[in-house]
């Protein structure tokens, strides 16, 4: 498997694929295998989430030869309108780190939260 740097955008009014910088996603700008959701209610354009996953050191990753799993307790955030990278840390019960897993996101009722 061979790692994409930056993350890969479909823009879906002009059909067309855009490479955006991930600098700021890990120390290497690199992840695979983690789960991401879109969140429409914060930002003007709304937020991507991402958890989990692994986190290689460069573009050529063997899953096989070893992982470097992102710390569950690290919710990295990318704002869609700025393009910026942001890390929020989690706190409470937190799970071992994982990939390849399943996640969903819900909002609030009242539009004031949002719920992985």
């Amino acid at each position: 498997m061979c790692t994409l740097s930056g993350l890969t955008v479909f823009d879906f009014q002009q059909k067309d694929w855009k490479n955006e910088s991930s600098t700021g996603y890990s120390s290497e700008g690199y992840g695979v295998f983690g789960e991401s959701t879109f969140v429409p209610l914060f930002g003007k354009s709304g937020l991507l989430l991402v958890l989990g996953g692994d986190s290689p050191p460069n573009q050529t990753f063997f899953y096989e030869q070893g992982a470097a799993l992102v710390d569950m307790s690290n919710i990295t955030v990318y704002d869609i309108y700025t393009h910026q990278w942001y890390h929020q840390t989690a706190t409470g019960d937190i799970p071992q780190g994982r990939s390849e897993f399943c996640m969903v996101g819900a909002q609030g009722l009242d539009n004031s939260s949002y719920e992985l």
